[in-house]
């Protein structure tokens, strides 16, 4: 009986030990990318289409081993392609689909790369040069934006130059004034956004919008300038930020790009939310995938999200790609500005008329 035992231990040993060794031959063996990536992208307006192809072309050439199909279309024709196609094909394993996507759209249990790759959600942005000329850190501003909006008022003015103010504003069209008021709003009650439009549900922000004014870090002739005047003045250091989305670059040589950044709403991020919309990298996988797809398809993630073709995308056609993050999704909040045809803003656009 004890010889029985022995013998028993001794098979399970040897199991064991080739067991590690198949674990350590697996470690070792480098997990090259391949098999196919069928790809969707809705960025199919001249010249970012093109630009995009080229992106994809390096990519081909750097990792021959992966079969790259793409289609950039409108997305909601990109996405009825995408769907077709699902439906109608059973993915082998060494197959995987990678597409931008919407929040909305991301809910069918695919993979997404961490953060916003690009979109229409309104940032604060803010250039680097001007900001550093104030002695304040790229780094400082990233911490000091986690504050509550008035608190990081407080912090930051005291540093302002004479004839500077903190805010270049726009209410000319509507379009970035209601962005504005929409913002104070949610910031004030912790990403809640108001019952309707009735023009004493935003009464509160509007007369927090109108204290800026009075008080300098808003420009007194925001009634007067459009929003291109507002990201002028922010570039040239009269103001320190300036509200908009990601179409703010094509306004900017692409020289001067690169100095453009951008920081969330004070607080927002802490609260959990953003305002407007925006596109994320998302992967579908067959059930059982290769580690050598899976390989192809973080590749194609990380290059989309590299530095180069960041920079390469921002500085030939103005549209700004974002590197991946580890924070989880926000809270989107689509933008009222995009609503300025709804009779029932009417009232609240009244008021800035008058």
């Amino acid at each position: 009986m004890v010889e029985k035992k022995i013998f028993v231990y001794i098979a399970i040993l040897i199991l064991l030990v080739i067991l590690l060794f198949a674990v350590i031959e697996t470690i070792r063996t480098p997990v090259v990318p391949s098999g196919k990536i069928t790809a969707y992208f809705h960025l199919y307006s001249s010249p970012v289409k093109e630009q995009l192809e080229q992106v994809f072309l390096k990519f081909s050439r750097e990792y021959p081993e992966v079969e790259l199909v793409y289609y950039i279309e409108p997305y909601l024709d990109m996405r009825r392609k995408k769907i077709d196609f699902l439906s109608n094909n059973q993915l082998s394993e060494d197959h995987v689909v990678i597409s931008s996507s919407t929040a909305a759209d991301i809910r069918d249990g695919s993979e997404i790369s961490p953060g916003l790759w690009t979109g229409t959600d309104w940032k604060l942005f803010y250039n680097s040069e001007v900001l550093s000329q104030l002695n304040i850190s790229e780094e400082d501003l990233q911490e000091i934006s986690q504050l509550r909006f008035m608190d990081f008022i407080k912090t930051l003015s005291p540093g302002l130059k004479s004839n500077q103010t903190l805010f270049a504003v726009s209410s000319r069209y509507y379009i970035q004034w209601l962005s504005w008021l929409q913002h104070l709003e949610l910031e004030q009650n912790s990403g809640r956004m108001p019952k309707s439009f009735a023009l004493s549900e935003w009464q509160d922000s509007i007369d927090l919008f109108n204290e800026l004014v009075e008080s300098g870090y808003i420009n007194p002739d925001h009634g007067d300038i459009n929003e291109a005047s507002t990201a002028l003045r922010m570039f040239k250091g009269e103001a320190l930020f300036s509200l908009s989305t990601d179409s703010i670059y094509s306004i900017f040589l692409p020289g001067d790009r690169k100095y453009i950044k951008q920081l969330n709403f004070p607080g927002s991020l802490k609260q959990g939310w953003n305002v407007g919309s925006g596109f994320y990298l998302t992967m579908k996988k067959p059930e059982k995938v290769t580690r050598n797809a899976n390989a192809a398809a973080h590749a194609f993630f990380e290059y989309l999200r590299s530095d180069e073709v960041i920079d390469q995308m921002l500085k030939t056609t103005g549209v700004k790609l974002h590197p991946a993050r580890t924070r989880g999704m926000l809270i989107e909040i689509p933008t009222i500005s995009d609503q300025v045809g709804n009779a029932e803003l009417y009232e609240i656009i009244d008021y800035i008329r008058n």
